[in-house]
C-alpha cells in the first residue's frame, strides 16, 4: 500500500472514532460546562461544594492539571464580554450579588465578582489589538480592571485561601502593566503558598510573551528561575509545562526556532511528567514536541505507544500523520 493510500485509510479510521474517544479535553470541557450551567441556575450551594472539593491538591485531571482551573473557566464563561447591553451586565451583577449575600465568606463568590468586573471592562475595550481600541474606551476599561484588583485586595484574607486569587491577580496585573518587580513579588507570594498550582506559572508565561512586551530571553530566564526555586522533582517538569503553554499561546510550531527553549531540558521535563502522570494527553504532547524538535529517536518510541491521536494535542490532524509517516519512511519528522 503506497503512502497516500495509507494516509487516507488512517485518516478515515481516525475520523470515524474521534468523537468516541474520551480524552482529557472532553473532561475539561465537561467540568467547564458544569460550572457555567450551575451559575446560570443560580445553584450557589452546588458551586460552593465544587469549589471546596476542587481546592484540594489531589483533584486533578490525568495530566496533573488542577480541576479548579476549569471550574473558574466555566464561571468566566458566564460573563460574555461580547455583550454591550447594560441590562445584560446588570443581570449578571444581580446574580453574583445574590451569591455573595448567601455566602459572604465564599472565596469563589468574591473571585467571581472580580472576574465579572474584569469582563465588564473587556466588553468596553473589545478583544482586538490595542490599535483598534477607541481612545475614549481606555479609561473605563482600566477603571473596571482596577475595581477588580481592589475587590481582590480588599477580600484577600477570605479569597486567597483559593489559589485562583493569585492566578486572577496575575492576569489583572498583566493587563494593568505592572512593573516586573511588582509582578514577580505577587507571583513569588503565590507560588510560595501554592507551588504546584500550575496556572500561576502559566500566567507568568503570558507576562513574558512578546505581545505583552516580553521576549524569548526573558521567558527562558524566568523558566530557569522557576527550576532553581522548585523542589527537585518538579524542576524539569515545570520547565516543560511552561514551554508547552508558550507553544500553545505564542510560538506554535516555531517554538524551537523562535524561543530560547532548550529541548534536552524540556525532554527531561516530559520524562518526569510521564513518571508522575502517565496520561495519554501528556504522552501525545511529548510525542508532538519530540517531532517538532526533530528528535527522531524519542519521537519513534513515543509514537509507537499511541493507539489513537488526540487531535486537540496535535493542533492539526496533518501534524500527527506527517510525524507518523516520516518515521515510517525514515525521513525527517520535523513539523515546523
Amino acid at each position: 500500500m503506497n503512502g497516500l493510500m495509507r494516509a487516507l485509510l488512517l485518516l478515515t479510521l481516525c475520523l470515524a472514532t474521534a468523537w468516541a474517544h474520551a480524552d482529557e479535553l472532553s473532561e475539561r470541557q465537561s467540568e467547564t460546562r458544569q460550572a457555567s450551567q450551575l451559575f446560570e441556575k443560580q445553584d450557589f450551594a452546588a458551586l460552593e461544594r465544587l469549589a471546596t472539593r476542587y481546592r484540594q491538591p489531589d483533584q486533578r485531571f490525568g495530566s496533573g492539571v488542577w480541576k479548579l482551573s476549569t471550574y473558574y473557566a466555566g464561571l468566566s464563561r458566564a460573563f460574555d464580554y461580547g455583550q454591550h447591553d447594560p441590562v445584560y451586565w446588570q443581570a449578571r451583577e444581580t446574580s453574583v450579588k445574590a451569591w455573595l449575600q448567601r455566602y459572604p465568606q465564599s472565596p469563589a463568590a468574591h473571585l467571581t465578582q472580580a472576574r465579572l468586573l474584569s469582563h465588564r471592562g473587556w466588553s468596553i475595550r473589545g478583544s482586538g489589538y490595542a490599535s483598534t481600541v477607541r481612545q475614549e474606551d481606555w479609561a473605563p476599561f482600566h477603571a473596571y480592571q482596577q475595581q477588580a484588583i481592589d475587590h481582590l485586595q480588599q477580600h484577600k484574607d477570605v479569597a486567597s485561601v483559593d489559589p485562583y486569587w493569585y492566578e486572577l491577580m496575575e492576569h489583572l496585573a498583566i493587563e494593568r502593566s505592572w512593573t516586573p518587580e511588582q509582578f514577580i513579588a505577587l507571583h513569588d507570594e503565590g507560588i510560595a503558598r501554592y507551588p504546584d498550582y500550575y496556572p500561576l506559572y502559566f500566567a507568568a508565561v503570558r507576562y513574558f510573551a512578546p505581545k505583552w512586551g516580553g521576549d524569548p530571553q526573558s521567558l527562558e530566564l524566568y523558566a530557569r528561575r522557576v527550576m532553581a526555586m522548585a523542589p527537585p522533582r518538579d524542576q524539569y517538569m515545570l520547565y516543560a509545562r511552561l514551554y508547552w503553554v508558550a507553544a500553545q499561546n505564542d510560538y506554535q510550531r516555531g517554538l524551537f526556532s523562535k524561543s530560547a527553549v532548550d529541548w534536552p531540558t524540556m525532554r527531561r521535563g516530559f520524562e518526569d511528567m510521564m513518571a508522575r502522570y502517565p496520561d495519554d494527553w501528556n504522552l501525545q504532547a511529548f510525542a508532538y514536541f519530540a517531532c517538532l524538535a526533530n528528535d527522531r529517536e524519542q519521537a519513534r518510541v513515543l509514537m509507537a505507544k499511541i493507539e489513537q491521536p488526540i487531535l486537540a494535542v496535535w493542533r492539526d490532524t496533518a501534524d500527527y500523520y506527517r510525524c507518523s509517516f516520516s518515521l515510517d519512511e525514515d525521513t525527517n519528522p520535523h513539523l515546523g
